[in-house]
């Protein structure tokens, strides 16, 4: 966009670049088509809200669009992971160009304070890394063991993928998009920023289990896919580097070895009943049907079991057990912003940030795109006083010992 180019065209190129037609983003802003057209035309004129929803939409500043200021050089590197969102909605489109928005301010506000960013991620382990994205899946149960080896994770079920990518530096935005029904839903998306490194985010219109395998899977791509700017996630895609990253993500979360070792300590010392899948599935933090498919991935249940198995209700299985049942409900399908859409890491610098002065509420609220109350009541809040049931607690448990201290040599 150059300052020479009317409003008019500058509204249509940035609509254009971000890959909306008139009626997708009019269908995304309620408003109607002609209304569209008619800024497009210049023959009405829009007010500041709606060319902020606009700029929004399109993701890019206002200024740009205004011609007042130039666009960042990050927006090239957004045009990949665009051209892979050309078949979703209006609503992924624009949810997913907020959180693009929201990486380039989180890098602008980190530089401003100071903090050295880390650029295009490569994997720490130097064995990892390659010319080329490695995408022969039969490579995938050795790469996995390597990774659990190099990060300490053990042989058995991984605790909290989430808490450990973010330990990692993995910055994890989670935003319910489209429901990933068909094939043609994102489940996640891989984007190695050019400043803050690897980015992750997952589609939360999906189960807790299925989540999970998207963090791995897209863990896989941040490891030997990190050639590629950008990777957008869709379920059965039958892209060898996606089929690669299934592989990777269901030998990370349930790795053979330990797999067959529960199965072993199974009542009957195999898998006799869905209910034995269930038990598993809690177990290793997956979800029903990649417990299922592991199971069958490694001889560990007959084909007419798997068909069988694959017919019923794990949450009602799970009810017949006395567990709960909210982890096989998808979250409400939607692209609404709050803060648990951020990693730990994210709220906790930016509530550091505003506490010492480096940030206002109103600011923090901006960055993360949600009201300012919701700063002030939540993210800012004191913590809450302990419930009478909360504090009997520590009377039911024993208190606290002295720390030891090594004992010091007496002198003569």
């Amino acid at each position: 966009m150059t300052a020479t180019t009317g409003l008019g065209a500058r509204l249509r190129l940035a609509r254009e670049r971000a890959g909306f037609s008139q009626q997708e983003i009019a269908d995304a802003l309620g408003i109607a088509r002609e209304l569209v057209s008619y800024w497009e035309n210049e023959r009405r004129r829009l007010g500041f809200t709606q060319l902020a929803r606009l700029a929004e939409a399109y993701g890019v500043s206002t200024g740009s669009i205004l011609a007042v200021e130039a666009e960042p050089a990050e927006i090239n590197e957004h045009d990949l992971v665009y051209r892979g969102l050309r078949t979703q909605t209006p609503q992924t489109k624009v949810a997913v160009r907020r959180w693009l928005a929201f990486l380039d301010e989180w890098a602008d506000l980190l530089a401003a304070c100071g903090v050295e960013l880390s650029g295009r991620a490569v994997p720490p382990n130097k064995a990892w890394r390659s010319s080329r994205p490695i995408t022969d899946s039969r490579l995938a149960p050795r790469l996995a063991e390597e990774v659990r080896a190099f990060y300490h994770l053990g042989t058995d079920a991984i605790p909290d993928l989430l808490a450990f990518l973010d330990h990692q530096g993995v910055l994890v935005y989670r935003v319910a998009l489209d429901p990933i029904g068909g094939g043609e839903g994102v489940s996640g998306i891989f984007y190695n920023h050019p400043r803050l490194g690897y980015c992750v985010l997952v589609n939360t219109a999906t189960t807790p289990g299925r989540q999970t395998f998207t963090l791995a899977h897209e863990f896989a791509h941040a490891l030997f896919h990190y050639q590629e700017s950008g990777l957008v996630s869709r379920a059965g895609d039958p892209d060898r580097t996606e089929r690669f990253a299934d592989a990777f993500a269901a030998h990370l979360l349930a790795p053979a070895e330990a797999l067959r070792e529960r199965v072993k300590r199974t009542p009957h010392g195999e898998v006799v009943s869905p209910l034995d899948v269930v038990n598993l599935q809690r177990y290793f933090r997956v979800s029903y049907a990649t417990m299922l498919i592991r199971l069958r991935s490694e001889g560990l249940l007959l084909p007419e079991q798997y068909e069988e198995y694959r017919t019923y209700s794990p949450s009602r299985l799970a009810a017949r057990l006395g567990l709960g049942t909210d982890e096989y409900r998808p979250s409400a399908a939607g692209s609404g912003i709050s803060l648990g859409c951020y990693p730990t890491s994210v709220l906790d610098r930016t509530s550091t940030l505003v506490r010492d002065g480096d940030l206002t509420p109103t600011g923090a609220a901006d960055l993360l795109q949600v009201s300012q109350e919701e700063v002030l009541g939540e993210l800012l809040a004191p913590p809450e006083p302990a419930q009478e049931s909360e504090r009997r607690e520590f009377d039911e448990l024993p208190a606290p010992t002295a720390p030891r201290t090594k004992a010091r040599a007496h002198s003569r």
